[in-house]
């Protein structure tokens, strides 16, 4: 996927509990910005580098939302809005070796009735797989570590997941690593035990869990390779 957008260099300034951070632009100003990522907006720290793109309702007070934030030297792409372009563009190349035997893509809608799940997949001989998309932020001792928490959302999730499994489907989660410098996905108890426990029973059910990387710079972001999960 390629950033059309000339982006704005910036850093953060003042970071608040909430999606909103302050930024410090080249000319000094200081102004709200939408940070689209609820776990990114955790460990945004004051004075790291971020890349901004403009929004455009201009009838909002927010001008700017974050699209890449610099983590110790690392690019973090953190745009969720865009995560199921990344996934298309990766699934209509070829990339994504699990779902090969899948010959259409189809993004759900509210017609669908299925709220909480992206995609819906089909084969040739009419079998279905329906995907939920989910970016993983945190790293840990050199990995991509995962759960860092659950929302009423993906409760919800869960629930027309287990739905649909039940009718015969299969069902999975895709998650994707949007920074370049892990190269697996660890499960962990210790972040978010509540949100670690429910994964667990899922997975037991027959829940697919499968982690891509991203390769990325300012101009691109795509998915990459395959990352190894870790339990």
């Amino acid at each position: 996927m390629q950033i059309e957008e000339n982006l704005i260099s910036a850093e953060i300034a003042n970071v608040f509990n909430s999606l909103i951070i302050d930024v410090k632009l080249k000319d000094g100003t200081i102004t709200p910005t939408f940070c689209p990522s609820s776990e990114v907006a955790k460990f945004a720290v004051k004075g790291a580098k971020v890349c901004l793109s403009t929004l455009t309702d201009n009838s909002e007070k927010i001008k700017y939302q974050i699209e890449f934030l610099e983590q110790n030297g690392t690019l973090i792409y953190v745009n969720q809005g865009k995560i199921q372009t990344l996934f298309e563009e990766a699934f209509n190349s070829g990339k994504i070796s699990e779902l090969s035997e899948y010959s259409s893509c189809r993004y759900l809608n509210t017609e669908d009735r299925l709220h909480h799940i992206d995609f819906e997949l089909s084969s040739k001989d009419g079998k279905k797989c329906y995907v939920f998309l989910e970016t993983i932020y945190n790293k840990q001792n050199g990995y991509a570590v995962f759960p860092a928490g659950i929302n009423f959302f993906e409760m919800a999730m869960f629930e027309e997941l287990k739905r649909i499994k039940n009718q015969g489907h299969r069902t999975l989660i895709f998650m994707i690593v949007p920074r370049n410098d892990c190269i697996e996905a660890k499960f962990s108890w210790n972040l978010d035990p509540r949100a670690a426990a429910k994964i667990y029973d899922e997975a037991k059910n027959g829940l697919e869990f499968v982690c891509y990387g991203c390769k990325l710079d300012k101009n691109s972001v795509s998915i990459a390779e395959k990352m190894k999960i870790l339990y």
